[in-house]
């Protein structure tokens, strides 16, 4: 009897044995088993697709806060003083400090990698000034510091930026009456720069000056208002770029000309791809060293949008104050050169916008964060 139950068993063992390698085959097989089978997959199939590498830029003329006409400086000695002290006042009142509050808001939006700046101001004043009696001591107290209150303002959004380039332009100091036949010295020294984010790894930076540049009396004396262009190479995302900031001179179209053509030169070989950035004073798209850098290979990165609005960037009031905008003109540009001899884009702009251009931009005081808006652009890379 115990022999039969052992043999009974034996076959049930053998026959749930068969069933469960069945059902086993059929569930591997990818037939049923309540769920689905997964799709058969090729090798890195499951990774996740990623975007392209970008980076962000921006350009902002801070605006030195006055209109400093080469026509109004050029006065005779004798009322030059009087004009100065009205444009030393003006700067004041546009009160750089509460406009930089609005200019680091604006950064803080687009956490751009690189920020191109023109008209960093450094205003220095000398009280007695010797200028008049034909001393040539410079003056050295510093009335406002523009890159200094910047990056303070940057600093108190939370932000942390570094100079990684800075050109010294014109240097300038011209007596300016502070009573009645007293008088004091103002300096204003004008500069172009190139502001980094922490995680950009600057390789080497190169500022120059132009040869070309614009001369002009100044009372008795002759005054160069030196320009120039700052410049870095550097890495964002294991991708290098060459950055530009510069600012072309607003007063004389053919020493404009003669500037542009000096920075076509000067990258023309350029084995990086090139981000040409600042106040051109040459109005896209007609303006003639606009047309020359275009015509040089550089991509106007604000034409390149899916609509494109005007884009206006220049300028306010000199006062800051109006109420309706004044932007007439797209001066201020983001212009991208790919490297020399590349047979394919390596660098495309993919999209672009102003900031500070609304009315709902300015200060709580009413003022314009600058005469200008400020542009930015992202550009996509190929690998």
């Amino acid at each position: 009897m115990r022999d039969q139950q052992r043999r009974a068993r034996e076959v049930s063992d053998q026959k749930f044995g068969r069933s469960f390698r069945v059902l086993v085959f059929i569930c591997l097989g990818a037939t049923s088993c309540g769920e689905s089978a997964p799709e058969p997959t090729a090798p890195g199939d499951d990774l996740p697709t990623l975007p392209p590498p970008s980076v962000t830029v921006m350009t902002r003329n801070l605006f030195v806060g006055a209109d400093l006409d080469p026509a109004a400086l050029s006065a005779s000695p004798l009322t030059l003083p009087f004009v100065v002290a009205d444009a030393f006042a003006a700067m004041l009142e546009s009160r750089f400090p509460e406009r930089a509050v609005a200019i680091a808001q604006e950064i803080k939006a687009a956490n751009p990698h690189v920020i191109a700046l023109q008209e960093v101001s450094l205003i220095r004043t000398q009280s007695p000034g010797d200028f008049v009696s034909g001393g040539n001591q410079p003056a050295t107290d510093v009335a406002v510091d523009f890159m200094a209150v910047l990056l303070d303002a940057l600093a108190a959004e939370g932000l942390s930026y570094t100079v990684a380039s800075i050109v010294e332009n014109a240097d300038v100091e011209v007596p300016m009456s502070s009573g009645f036949l007293s008088f004091d010295d103002v300096r204003l020294t004008d500069f172009d720069a190139i502001l980094v984010r922490q995680d950009v790894r600057v390789i080497d930076s190169d500022p120059a000056s132009f040869q070309a540049a614009l001369s002009f009396a100044v009372g008795s004396d002759t005054v160069s208002v030196r320009r120039g262009w700052a410049t870095i190479s550097a890495e964002i995302d294991g991708q290098q770029y060459r950055f530009v900031s510069t600012h072309l001179e607003p007063a004389d179209n053919a020493i404009r000309q003669l500037q542009a053509a000096e920075l076509i030169a000067q990258w023309v070989t350029e084995s990086l791809p090139v981000v040409l950035m600042g106040d051109f004073n040459s109005s896209a798209p007609s303006g003639p060293s606009y047309q020359t850098l275009v015509q040089a290979g550089y991509l106007d990165s604000w034409t390149l949008q899916d609509s494109s609005p005007l884009g206006l960037t220049c300028c306010q009031a000199a006062d800051l104050r109006n109420t309706v905008s004044e932007l007439t003109a797209r001066i201020d540009l983001i212009l991208v050169r790919n490297p020399a001899f590349s047979l394919t884009p390596l660098v495309e702009p993919a999209q672009a916008d102003v900031v500070g251009e609304e009315l709902d931009d300015r200060t709580p005081t009413g003022l314009w964060p600058s005469d200008h808006a400020g542009a930015w652009a992202e550009m996509r890379v190929r690998r």
